[in-house]
């Protein structure tokens, strides 16, 4: 895991979360604002738990670099996800 690129371990943590395991990545959780680009296109996928995990993890960053991307997922189909994604901007906001 070491030698992987953060890009690889995102794409990983997504497709077990596509193939039903939800369980967080701890390895993610930690990596900051290093990993938004890698996140951002999965902010479009069908899979609305995809989509979900996405928005956790720019949430996660707590990074001002996240606040574009969480932004355009307030337009989600799933009220849920824009709750969420209302919830990051606003703590994303209190920290600046």
């Amino acid at each position: 895991m070491a030698n992987e690129t953060i890009s690889e371990r995102v794409d990983q943590a997504f497709a077990a979360v596509r193939s039903g395991d939800l369980a967080p990545s701890d390895s993610l959780e930690d990596a900051g604002s290093a990993i938004i680009p890698a996140v951002v296109p999965y902010l479009s996928d069908d899979n609305e738990d995809v989509r979900r995990y996405a928005v956790t993890l720019l949430a996660l960053t707590k990074s001002a670099d996240a606040a574009p991307h969480l932004a355009a997922a307030l337009s989600d189909r799933s009220d849920d996800i824009v709750r969420r994604a209302s919830t990051a901007l606003y703590e994303i906001g209190s920290e600046a």
